[in-house]
């Protein structure tokens, strides 16, 4: 004997097995996603890393640069000072050049000076001359290609990472 079982009943049946079909076929596909989605965030963990530690370095980088610049400072100031002791120099001789000028001119005007004592000290005068100059050149040889350079290398900085133009 054959029971019928009502055509609504079978209908259900058939919506509920599709459904249930449907539903494993939306899990399987959300768990295909969310390895993909898992794949991704690993790969971006692993930029991520690779970003922190090539940023941590650039920091080291820096407070390396940032050191140099400080020796840099100190050794401008160095010869900043180097430049007051010239200028120092060059005033005193002045004084001297002035001086020994006074002298000449009392001895032209028939006082009792000794001759030779001015030639000898003219001579010294002559000497510490040469001494100031070769000082100044090099004094000047140093400050001309320490600024050279460092303004070669800002205005450089500058082209290559700014777009505002050359360095002031």
């Amino acid at each position: 004997m054959m029971t019928s079982i009502p055509r609504f009943a079978v209908v259900i049946g058939l919506v509920l097995g599709f459904a249930t079909v449907d539903v494993a076929r939306g899990q399987e596909s959300a768990a295909k996603e969310h390895a993909a989605m898992k794949k991704e965030h690993a790969a971006a963990e692993k930029e991520h890393a690779q970003w922190l530690l090539k940023a941590e370095k650039m920091k080291i980088e820096h407070r390396r640069a940032l050191a140099a610049l400080a020796r840099l400072e100190a050794e401008i100031l160095e010869h900043e000072a180097e430049l007051e002791t010239q200028i120092s120099s060059i005033r005193q001789h002045d004084a001297m050049i002035e001086e020994h000028e006074d002298e000449i001119e009392a001895h032209e005007a028939g006082e009792k000076t000794d001759h030779d004592a001015l030639v000898s000290q003219h001579e010294k005068i002559h000497k510490k001359h040469e001494d100031m100059a070769a000082k100044m050149a090099e004094v000047a040889g140093d400050h001309d290609d320490l600024i050279r350079e460092l303004i070669k290398f800002l205005d450089g900085h500058v082209k290559k990472f700014h777009s505002t133009g050359a360095a002031k």
